[in-house]
């Protein structure tokens, strides 16, 4: 008796009362003796929302359409994308699934890799664009369009700073999703991230243009979050949100050779600080105006600080010892500076300029602006 009060108990938890009747199809079969197998208790036990052994492809299928129904504070719960995951290989496993039935569990793969992913299981995120990769041209529109979704968003959530040079061409890519694919509340977070990313183009004119066009599209979304966004976008508010300027900077870490930063020594001095990548394009061919001013000011109280976001340290060692640049390079396994997570740097070359007091003045500054920030904060004559 308490093994079927507690089976029952998993039953609810996962799929609620309201369905409790219709669905216990998903209890784990008994033996003949009336006791649990134990594959299927320990699956119960280790994840509740698992769905048991024994179940038809049909009965799959259910199962992860009620699951992928529940409340966003259950989907994000440990467990729940794994047993997206588990339940919907199941039914791709089976060669004999109609084709309705691989298109549901398609779906809800990919949703269930995406969950992983936001909890920071980086196989999944791998996993989960190259899945998508693999489905942008899938035959079947409702596969095409979750892949295009989900590598929007692995790119513009998940992929950290990305090279400024790709931008715009992202930025293409997620006007034409939203073209085809009505945003609603589920769009949210890459609506956002496009938004920021809009922001980092240097051209004022490419933002301005492009900001009408995104908030044409999502202000007719029938989220009002996301139709709210849509109209300060149209009406080129794509730059009046709170930017990094006024805020006092503080920078911990490591450089690429191993030694502590010690942020502190820098106060009193203007500080360009620099977050680049040796894969970033535009970041190198910034290099040599940055290493004209740090020489010219450098004596009169300016310097530079490099935070790297390369994910490959030997390939910044190796870029670093054939091009020295005269200033201090942090580096962070992996390439996602905690920093550049905590500012919300999307794209690079990205800088921010410091004064003497160590407050930001100004930021994404880039060639001669960079020069003519910091003559005027050291009181220097051009």
């Amino acid at each position: 008796m308490r093994q079927s009060n507690r089976v029952l108990q998993l039953v609810w938890a996962v799929l609620g009362s309201s369905v409790l009747g219709a669905f216990l199809v998903v209890v784990p079969r008994a033996q003949a003796d009336g006791s649990i197998t134990e594959d299927a208790q320990a699956a119960a036990d280790d994840n509740p929302y698992l769905a048991p052994s024994g179940l038809s492809t049909a009965e799959l299928v259910a199962y992860l359409d009620k699951l992928r129904l529940r409340p966003e504070t259950i989907r994000r719960r440990p467990g729940f994308g794994a047993a997206l995951v588990e339940t919907a290989e199941r039914v791709l496993a089976d060669s004999k699934a109609e084709p309705d039935q691989v298109v549901a569990a398609r779906v809800a793969q990919l949703d269930g890799l995406a969950i992983l992913a936001d909890g920071g299981d980086r196989t999944a995120a791998d996993r989960l664009v190259k899945l998508a990769d693999e489905h942008l041209s899938d035959g079947r529109c409702r596969v095409a369009n979750e892949a295009r979704f989900h590598r929007l968003e692995s790119l513009l959530l998940r992929g950290g700073p990305i090279d400024a040079a790709e931008v715009p061409k992202l930025l293409d890519e997620v006007e034409q999703y939203f073209a085809t694919e009505k945003p609603d509340e589920r769009h949210e977070r890459l609506a956002i991230a496009a938004i920021r990313l809009l922001r980092s183009l240097e051209n004022a004119d490419e933002v301005n243009r492009r900001s009408q066009s995104l908030g044409k599209l999502l202000v007719t979304s029938p989220a009002r979050k996301l139709a709210r966004y849509g109209k300060r976008l149209s009406e080129g508010g794509a730059t009046d949100e709170q930017t990094l300027v006024g805020q006092a900077l503080e920078i911990e870490g490591a450089t690429v050779d191993g030694l502590p930063f010690d942020w502190k020594a820098y106060r009193g001095r203007v500080v360009l600080v620099d977050f680049w990548a040796t894969w970033c394009g535009p970041c190198k061919a910034e290099l040599p105006q940055l290493k004209q001013a740090y020489d010219r000011l450098h004596d009169q109280g300016f310097d530079i600080v490099g935070i790297s976001l390369d994910r490959d340290r030997a390939a910044l060692e190796k870029f670093l010892a054939e091009n020295p640049l005269g200033w201090p390079t942090l580096f962070h396994e992996g390439g996602q500076h905690p920093l550049a997570e905590k500012l919300g740097v999307r794209a690079i070359p990205f800088t921010l300029l410091v004064d003497r007091m160590g407050n930001i003045v100004a930021q994404n500054l880039r060639g001669p602006a960079i020069v003519e920030h910091v003559e005027r904060l050291l009181g220097v004559k051009p």
